[in-house]
This record gives C-alpha cells, structure tokens and sequence, in this order.
C-alpha cells in the first residue's frame, strides 16, 4: 500500500501560488473586458478591424482589444488564446517554484541547518584596521595609514604575498577614510 504523502511546504506554495494565478488572472481579464465594452459601444457597427493575431477582419462584439487610431485589434479567440498561454506559463513558474521550495527545504531537514548562506566577515571598526584609538587626531590617523602603507606595500612585499598586501592598503584605505569623514567639518550648503 502506497504511503500518504505528507502535505508540506511544497503543496503549501504550490496552492497559493495556484490561488494567487487565479485572483491575477480574473482581475486581468475582468479589466480588459471592461476596457473592451467602454471602445466597443462607440463604435459604427460596420466599421471593421484587423486582429494582430490571425489576422482576420473583426467587428463588434468580436473585438477583446482595439488600437483604433492604427485600425488594429485583437479578436476574442486571438485574446483569450493568449491570455490562456501566459496564465499557464505563470503556473508553469509558480509550480517550478513550489517544486524548488521543497526540494530546499527537504535539503535543509536531512542536513539538520537553516539554508546554507555564506556567512559574512566580521567587521573590523576602522580604529583597530589602522591600530589606534577611537579619539585620535587626524595627523594621527594619517600616520597610521602611512605606516600600515609602507609595510604592505606591494613593491616591498615578495610575489605570493602581493595580493594580500593590496588587500591591507585597501581595507586601511576605507579605514582611514571613514575615520576622516567623521572629523573633517560638514561642507557649507550640506544638512
């Protein structure tokens, strides 16, 4: 006997997708109907258009879209055609989703984790990249940045160790910069 299968997460975004592709959907097309019978009623009943989708030559109540001014319009076979295609492309995606949802989440409770993000480094406060205090001059600040320079510098540093020594000048730089901007007076005209 085949075992019942456990609604989950999955079927949980697979149904409100579903339900969500429907209200969309019914709003749409409640909207374009409504738009249709507002350029239909003032038409002259002999006057005729051509559908951009098969082509043929429409009039009246057979019009779902019309672009007057270029004697375009789209029928109410081309119209719902369309329309049908991209509601079922919509839950085509929304079922794609649901499926991807599940499949993360039955990953997530075999390995026992949350989902698997790239933690993010520490931060370091720009104080302690430069090895100062927080209540330094300015000159003291680009004395620090100078020494932290001259000691990573790339040209001084061997060949395997060049990349790490851009790394330092670059955090030290954003260091400095920041504990900079904080001292330096606001310029005239800012809030």
């Amino acid at each position: 006997m085949p075992k019942k299968r456990k609604a989950g997460l999955g079927d949980l975004v697979d149904g409100l997708a579903e339900a969500a592709v429907d209200t969309i959907a019914d709003r749409i097309r409640d909207s374009f109907t409504a738009q249709s019978r507002k350029q239909v009623q003032n038409l002259p009943t002999a006057q005729s258009f051509g559908c951009i989708g098969c082509g043929s030559s429409v009039q009246g109540a057979q019009i779902e879209f019309l672009r007057a001014a270029e004697g375009k319009c789209i029928c109410t076979s081309c119209f719902g055609f369309m329309f049908n295609a991209g509601v079922e492309k919509v839950r085509f995606l929304a079922k794609k989703t649901a499926e991807r949802a599940a499949a993360a989440a039955t990953e997530r409770g075999a390995s026992g984790a949350g989902p698997r993000r790239a933690a993010a480094p520490p931060v370091t406060p720009p104080w302690e990249v430069l090895g100062v205090g927080q209540d330094v001059t300015e000159d003291e600040i680009k004395r620090a940045y100078r020494k932290i320079v001259m000691q990573w510098h790339p040209d001084r540093l061997p060949p395997e160790s060049r990349a790490e020594g851009q790394s330092r000048i670059d955090e030290a730089t954003k260091a400095r910069d920041a504990m900079l901007s904080v001292r330096r007076a606001p310029s005239e005209g800012s809030p």
